[in-house]
């Protein structure tokens, strides 16, 4: 069913055995309009008219930790954040009523995150097919979602015309592109957002009719782009516009709306249907004493590719650390006495995405 065939009529949501909980109100970037966890790190950008800034945020209390500022960059329509193993993307594409010229996506280095005076490489680019630019509310070369390879960005429409996601392949390198679109998947929403996770890919994004407003939806289906996919409507407290989504393991994620409603933008945390609370993780990473004074002996089992990253009660990063051994001692006489935050995450050796497999609280006393 295409999407413009809702509009006007009552959408009738259907219940689903999921959780559903607000993980954070995240203060000064009202409109996040992508994230993406790098090296373990979260960070956001802000939709169009604001500024060219990207925000490094904490997942407890939403605190703005850092920044990244750039020379030779502006944010004209930023709606989306990726990454592959080298480089940072910035797509500002943004094109609801189909008329820019000026399509783009920014690139610079992971090495420079946290910099105030970031250089970046450009891709520009256009839609082959595209042959006018009057204004069209319904046009389809629009497109808020890419993900990022190696070697490749996808950019992923959002055509409000009929909710056909259009796929369309570009080098992940600066250059000047003219895009054709490679294939198409039949969606019953608008496509906001997207994160991939091994051989998983999820969208989300938002159905909208005069009765119910806006409605938040999700997808997921195989990386190929078109087997197994399932899609659904999902209830959070208010009617949210969800823009952009983080995969941290095979049944959680993290979604981000834009503020609305008198709220802020505000970061969720969802576990999929039918999915157990407790992770089988749990069963094989242990960490003791705790609560601990002087050490913690951690002990991952057969796990490999674990990385343990700390943070304070704030969500402030303190330190991260490979674990290469099944059992390790961490001294804690660095740390003063207080609540933190072990988390840990397990990196697939092929990719750069990573899961999150266990986060534990732990005092020190």
């Amino acid at each position: 069913m295409k999407l413009r065939l809702f509009v006007g009529f009552l959408v009738f949501v259907f219940s689903v055995n999921a959780q559903v909980g607000v993980l954070t109100s995240v203060k000064g970037i009202p409109e996040i309009s992508g994230m993406v966890r790098i090296q373990g790190k979260y960070w956001a950008l802000n939709d169009g008219g604001n500024p060219a800034v990207l925000y490094q945020f904490d997942t407890i209390n939403g605190n703005i930790i850092d920044s990244t500022k750039f020379s030779n960059a502006s944010n004209i329509d930023w709606e989306e954040l990726q990454a592959n193993d080298s480089f940072v993307f910035i797509g500002d594409f943004g094109n609801n009523n189909g008329t820019r010229k000026d399509l783009r996506i920014f690139r610079f280095p992971i090495a420079h995150l946290g910099m105030q005076n970031v250089t970046v490489d450009t891709l520009s680019f256009l839609y082959k097919n595209q042959k006018t630019f009057d204004t069209d509310i319904f046009t389809i070369y629009d497109a808020e979602a890419m993900l990022a390879s190696k070697d490749t960005i996808w950019l992923l429409s959002k055509s409000k015309a009929d909710a056909k996601l259009r796929i369309y392949p570009l080098p992940a390198k600066p250059g000047n592109y003219s895009l054709k679109a490679i294939d198409s998947l039949d969606l019953n929403f608008w496509v906001c957002g997207v994160s991939k996770l091994n051989h998983s890919i999820l969208l989300v994004g938002y159905q909208y009719n005069v009765t119910s407003g806006v409605l938040p939806w999700l997808a997921t289906f195989d990386a190929d782009f078109k087997s197994n996919l399932k899609q659904q409507p999902i209830t959070l407290s208010l009617a949210k516009q969800l823009e952009s989504a983080i995969y941290l393991n095979s049944t959680t994620y993290l979604l981000a709306s834009e503020k609305s409603n008198g709220d802020e933008a505000t970061v969720y945390a969802y576990k999929k249907p039918n999915s157990t609370n407790k992770n089988i993780a749990i069963n094989t990473i242990k960490l003791f004493p705790n609560p601990s004074r002087k050490y913690i002996d951690i002990s991952i089992g057969k796990k490999k590719n674990v990385e343990l990253e700390i943070t304070d009660s704030s969500g402030k990063w303190l330190k991260s650390i490979q674990l290469n051994a099944p059992n390790t001692r961490i001294d804690l006489h660095e740390f003063k006495s207080g609540i933190y935050y072990f988390q840990f995450n397990e990196k697939d050796p092929n990719s750069v995405w990573t899961s999150l497999i266990l986060r534990e609280k732990v005092v020190i006393e």
